[in-house]
């Protein structure tokens, strides 16, 4: 959620229109936040990446599985991130925006596809459009790598959760100007209160 915290906690301390009387461009701004918050991520992740391998040298779980599983989770995370800095710019408040995030993310990654997975599984039919909204669940895909089996599978996850990455940065991109000449004007009870 540290995402979602960017953008929101430089309104809140009023210091984002600063940002703006700088030369920075909407794109270098957004891409910056989303980089500062996914690179602690990914530095993280990749330092255990040889656990992972020893693991491959001891048996039982193949190098494509390990492989497979970090490209989940670097898509997965980069997603996060995305949505993240677009919850920032939406919201007002923090708070908020670490709120919508969350909800976002339940429902797109367990509440929907579970769903989907359910209904395909008591009805017995998997059509293309149902597996691609599966897709979507890192929980699906991880379950698909463990097993072995579908490895493809995970690779769709990859590619359903960048592409729809880059609209929603994009997004961020299009609200973030609208939202600080409007967020940032006084409220009417801080208009109030100055009175």
């Amino acid at each position: 959620t540290t995402s979602s915290a960017l953008i929101a906690r430089e309104r809140e301390e009023r210091t984002l229109g600063l940002l703006f009387l700088s030369d920075i461009s909407g794109w270098s701004f957004i891409l910056g936040k989303i980089f500062t918050a996914l690179f602690s991520t990914v530095a993280g992740l990749l330092s255990v990446l040889p656990m992972f391998l020893l693991v491959v040298t001891l048996g039982g779980v193949s190098a494509i599985q390990v492989v497979a599983a970090y490209a989940v989770l670097i898509s997965t995370i980069f997603f996060v991130a995305s949505v993240g800095i677009t919850t920032s710019c939406i919201a007002r408040t923090e708070k908020n925006a670490q709120s919508l995030l969350s909800l976002i993310c339940i429902m797109l990654f367990a509440a929907i596809p579970g769903y989907i997975a359910m209904y395909c599984a008591i009805k017995g039919n998997y059509r293309p459009p149902t597996l691609l909204l599966c897709g979507m669940s890192p929980f699906v895909a991880m379950s698909q790598i463990t097993s072995g089996r579908n490895i493809p599978y995970a690779m769709l996850n990859c590619a359903v959760t960048i592409a729809l990455s880059f609209p929603l940065i994009w997004l961020a991109k299009m609200v973030l100007p609208w939202r600080i000449a409007r967020l940032d004007a006084p409220t009417a009870t801080e208009r109030v209160k100055e009175v």
